[in-house]
């Protein structure tokens, strides 16, 4: 049987390789910017789909958003994934739920409630012009 010995520069390189591809991937994750392929003259949706205090999912260049009006003209857009696994979340009995887990985030923050979850869902940069909701 032959012996193979690792030194400390080979092991170093292997795991800068590996750092790397960690990042690309966590890369495609949201960072909470608009999706790709957005722009900031094609409306997401109106005011009036949304009424005061409620809120609605939405489905942009394939990234899933949760939208809540918080008042007349304003509102608050989050990335709609889960922090906990990844699931879809969506409005539900006053909070975005989780329906995987059962995890619960404030509709006017994101920020986590209950459940499995502890870290808040992403916000989405969005603005209010003329009765449209288009992103930042």
């Amino acid at each position: 049987m032959t012996e193979s010995t690792v030194d400390r520069r080979t092991v170093l390189a292997a795991s800068g390789v590996a750092a790397v591809g960690v990042a690309t991937v966590l890369a495609g994750c949201t960072n909470g910017a608009a999706p790709a392929g957005s722009d900031s003259a094609t409306p997401i949706a109106t005011l009036t789909d949304i009424e005061v205090g409620a809120s609605r999912n939405y489905r942009v260049n394939g990234t899933d958003l949760v939208i809540t009006r918080l008042d007349d003209s304003s509102v608050a857009a989050f990335d709609a994934t889960c922090t906990h696994e990844g699931c879809l979340t969506g409005p539900r009995n006053g909070v975005i739920l989780c329906d995987c887990h059962g995890g619960e985030f404030d509709t006017h923050t994101g920020e986590a409630l209950a459940g499995p979850v502890s870290e808040p869902l992403a916000s989405i940069p969005v603005v209010v012009r003329d009765g449209n909701i288009f992103f930042a």
